[in-house]
């Protein structure tokens, strides 16, 4: 068992309600206390920062087996904003009690160590994309540690997948517009390395996928 899902069955041992959150509803709106921290069984999540002007950058996004909010942990208020994508499933916990297993020794107090520091990394890939990565690079490596996430979570080993996402918030995560989002879609299915329609992404080419995150001229 990885580290992380036993810390989240550790967690889940706080006397707790599982909890239904509707598609568009804000788990921590901007500005909002940083007081609850989740476990995701259903649906996809997003954290981001908005600006005055209505623009926002997507930092990180939650999937199923993710914890949700974790990175704020200890912390009163932030200026980051938590939103559900789609509909979800969760489990709801006071941050005193998750802080309180960390004081703990034991697997459970490693894993949600694990569990931080896994957040931070999937973090880092959207930075790294970011500063050093081509507009195609960075979309296409997003895409791929979507599915390595989704196999590490226990998903059956496929090429093709559900990616509930719009335009828009690709555009947000990779520091492109919507429109320039839809050319590189446009270019990687004509090419025949992937597709992304109604909400289905299919790689018909796994190995020349990653081959582009280091190889943006073919």
């Amino acid at each position: 068992m990885a580290l992380e899902q036993a810390a989240a069955y550790a967690v889940e041992a706080v006397p707790t309600a599982k909890i239904v959150v509707e598609k568009g509803h804000y788990l921590r709106p901007p500005g909002g206390e940083c007081a609850r921290v989740y476990t995701l069984h259903t649906g996809w999540a997003v954290r981001f920062r908005g600006a005055r002007n209505g623009r926002r950058q997507i930092l990180s996004f939650y999937l199923p087996g993710d914890f949700v909010g974790l990175e704020s942990l200890g912390v009163v208020t932030g200026d980051c904003s938590i939103r559900a994508l789609t509909d979800l499933t969760l489990c709801e916990f006071d941050s005193a009690s998750v802080l309180s297993l960390l004081v703990k020794k034991g697997q459970s107090a490693t894993g949600i160590v694990a569990a931080i520091a896994q957040s931070r990394a999937h973090m880092d890939e959207i930075l790294f994309a970011l500063g050093r990565c081509s507009a195609m690079e960075r979309l296409v490596q997003l895409i791929l540690s979507f599915r390595a996430r989704m196999l590490a979570a226990g998903a059956e080993e496929t090429d093709e997948f559900s990616m509930p996402l719009k335009r828009d918030d690709l555009a947000d995560a990779l520091g492109l517009t919507p429109v320039h989002v839809s050319r590189i879609l446009a270019k990687l299915k004509h090419d025949g390395l992937l597709s992304f329609e109604s909400g289905t992404v299919t790689i018909f080419d796994v190995d020349w996928a990653h081959a582009v995150i280091n190889d943006n001229d073919r």
